[in-house]
């Protein structure tokens, strides 16, 4: 899906959506949205690996983008039958710089549904 909007292609995007994301997210309006982020964000840098798991029978996979100003991440939800049920760009807050204190601190950060 990610490879499609990269290239434009938005009705190629949607193909696995299920009715209720077509019916909600016509090409048009994922056109819109997806181009829009570049404007928002800044310029997109390498997307980081995807992360999946299971949130309520659905198959979650994550994947950070981070862009010029500000660390995105898309979440795609893929109900049992393979369709897309579920699609969400959302923002990351920023690694905390580390404390000068005696232990190292880590950053990290997580997105659920």
């Amino acid at each position: 899906m990610l490879a499609a909007l990269d290239k434009g292609d938005y009705v190629g995007a949607e193909m696995d959506f299920n009715p209720t994301m077509q019916a909600g997210l016509p090409p048009a309006q994922l056109k819109q949205s997806w181009e829009a982020l570049p404007l928002r964000f800044g310029k997109p840098g390498p997307r980081g690996a995807p992360h999946n798991n299971l949130s309520d029978g659905y198959v979650v996979i994550t994947v950070p983008m981070p862009f010029q100003d500000m660390m995105l991440a898309t979440q795609v939800a893929c109900a049992a039958d393979g369709k897309i049920a579920g699609f969400h760009v959302m923002t990351l807050p920023a690694p905390k710089p580390a404390s000068s204190g005696a232990s190292p601190a880590r950053a990290s950060t997580s997105a659920h549904l």
